[in-house]
């Protein structure tokens, strides 16, 4: 588990240029209290992405959904397909 305390960042960041802490335009957005963690964040991420998820899968229109199902029908064909053309 990777922890740092936020005046350990903001020091690494305050030594730094500031073209150093942009990538193609994006910004760096640093966390601003003792409690973050690197597994803590991960987590996050993990438990957004899962809920957006469920959400979608769970909330669709019913056209919406009978069409992702025939798309994950023609995807397991296309499968199908190309492994018998290997042989």
């Amino acid at each position: 588990m990777v922890k740092r305390s936020t005046g350990r960042v903001l020091h690494g960041l305050s030594r730094s240029t500031p073209h150093e802490r942009l990538v193609d335009g994006a910004r760096l957005f640093v966390p601003v209290g003792d409690h973050y963690t690197l597994t803590g964040e991960i987590k996050n991420v993990i438990t957004v992405v899962a809920k957006t998820a469920h959400y979608w899968t769970e909330h669709l229109p019913p056209e919406v959904r009978g069409l992702l199902q025939w798309e994950a029908r023609f995807a397991r064909l296309k499968a199908t397909v190309a492994e018998l053309l290997r042989r």
